[in-house]
């Protein structure tokens, strides 16, 4: 059965470790920390469902996981600052 404390749980601690690392500036840590907590939330998410197929489905589309490489990469396109803004803004 689906518990939304667990998944409460299990989210607010990854999120908070991941916020830890980001203070530390371990951003590769965080983000691991992230990626690895939302795919621990998916799958227990889906053994729930899996247990209690009657339960009402509330599931939401979901984009699809890319690889971590794939990743860094549209981030650093994400991240580039704006050649136009002289004040350093990100695009």
């Amino acid at each position: 059965m689906l518990s939304y404390e667990k998944l409460y749980g299990m989210l607010f601690n990854g999120i908070t470790d991941a916020l830890s690392d980001i203070g530390e500036k371990d951003y590769h840590s965080a983000e691991d920390t992230l990626i690895r907590i939302q795919q621990q939330a998916e799958d227990y998410y889906v053994r729930a469902y899996e247990e209690d197929p009657d339960a009402p489905d509330y599931s939401v589309t979901v984009s699809p996981v890319i690889p971590i490489g794939e990743f860094r990469e549209k981030r650093r396109d994400i991240l580039k600052p704006n050649k136009g803004a002289s004040d350093g803004r990100l695009l």
